[in-house]
């Protein structure tokens, strides 16, 4: 059985619906976590709500497109831990329905920033942390009608289906370190992961049954396919 007690994780975009249910739940299950977010504000709300479980985690405000901020993601990371249990890479931004050729030049640069490039920065600067644990997880979340060219998602669909190749490449390339990386397919993936989705209700979202999926699947099962649908 994982023992959540003794594991390091760190969830991009905690502050969203998802992230924070599964800070919620995580935290509840005993693990240390580093929650990210753009929001200090936001942050300190999901800290006080942990808090009252009288669990404390840390905070890590910054913007992902911002260079200067992956300079500070190592300084509070690498001067705390000496390896990095699990890894949570929830952020995906999305302004608008549109065509692709549609968007201005700002707009599509902004997403890819945002999208992919951010991605490949965690990666980069976590993947030696992650390679210390002796249970190491990535986990992405993915929407395969989006990712497969859903009309009008213009950059996210591009986005995220060139996240899951970057998941599988990653994943191919450290088969041997037996890093357990997952991408979750979800529902209702309309508008990312990490904000309220616009005129869906929580329960139609069924978060707290896809959060304990999502643990389950990559916690308890061990299941060893990369792809996983909720």
């Amino acid at each position: 059985m994982y023992n959540f007690g003794e594991s390091i994780g760190v969830i991009f975009g905690a502050t969203g619906l998802l992230g924070s249910n599964l800070a919620f739940k995580l935290s509840d299950l005993g693990s240390k976590l580093i929650l990210h977010g753009r929001s200090i504000k936001k942050l300190k709300n999901l800290d006080d709500k942990i808090k009252k479980k009288k669990i404390r985690q840390i905070l890590l405000e910054g913007d992902l497109n911002n260079k200067k901020f992956y300079e500070n993601l190592q300084k509070t990371i690498y001067s705390r831990f000496d390896r990095i249990d699990f890894i949570f890479i929830l952020v995906a931004n999305f302004d608008r329905l549109t065509p692709l050729t549609h968007l201005k030049h700002n707009e599509w640069n902004k997403l890819i920033d945002t999208n992919i490039n951010s991605t490949w920065r965690i990666l980069k600067e976590l993947d030696p942390l992650l390679k210390k644990s002796k249970n190491p997880k990535l986990i992405f979340l993915d929407n395969k009608e989006i990712s497969e060219g859903k009309a009008f998602y213009n950059a996210l669909s591009v986005s995220k289906a060139a996240i899951k190749t970057l998941a599988k490449v990653y994943h191919t390339e450290n088969r041997n370190l037996n890093i357990a990386t997952k991408i979750f397919d979800l529902p209702n993936l309309r508008r990312g992961v990490t904000s309220p989705i616009t005129g869906i209700k929580e329960k139609e979202y069924n978060v707290v049954d896809i959060v304990k999926k999502i643990i389950h699947e990559s916690f308890v099962k061990n299941n060893s396919s990369l792809t996983i649908k909720i």
